[in-house]
């Protein structure tokens, strides 16, 4: 039977010990997902660019140059560049209503500690494992 496996399991009644919880959180660190890097600027406007639309839009506007219809070319453009733009702000935009979301919902847990309940924060708990 493995190590971790051995160890005796906490009792339903009476919940982790406080030397366990401890314990626990040395090992596995608190409870939360790991946030992830800001996406850089040119990788969203790379995103914004890859749209099929775009890319059609692209391909019109390398078509409108090559037959030398300047004034065409330049609308089309300006309207890849306007779409990009937009879909550019929509997106930090939303990024930072998720960030806003997430940092107001600080949810908290009822939890078994040494024979009596207490409430934690949301990283506070440590894994039952």
């Amino acid at each position: 039977m493995p190590a971790e496996q051995q160890r005796a399991e906490p009792d339903a009644t009476s919940g982790l010990s406080d030397h366990e919880a401890a314990r626990r959180l040395a090992v596995h660190g608190p409870n939360v997902i790991a946030a992830r890097p800001p996406t850089p600027w040119w990788r969203r406007v790379r995103r914004q660019i890859r749209d099929p639309l775009i890319l059609v839009l692209l391909t019109a506007a390398a078509l409108t140059l090559a037959t030398g219809d300047l004034a065409d070319a330049a609308v089309t453009l300006l309207v890849i560049t306007v779409n990009t733009t937009a879909g550019y702000i929509q997106e930090v935009k939303a990024e930072h209503a998720v960030a806003a979301l997430s940092a107001m919902s600080a949810p908290a847990a009822r939890v078994l500690r040494g024979g009596g309940t207490a409430r934690w924060r949301h990283r506070t708990p440590y894994p039952a494992i």
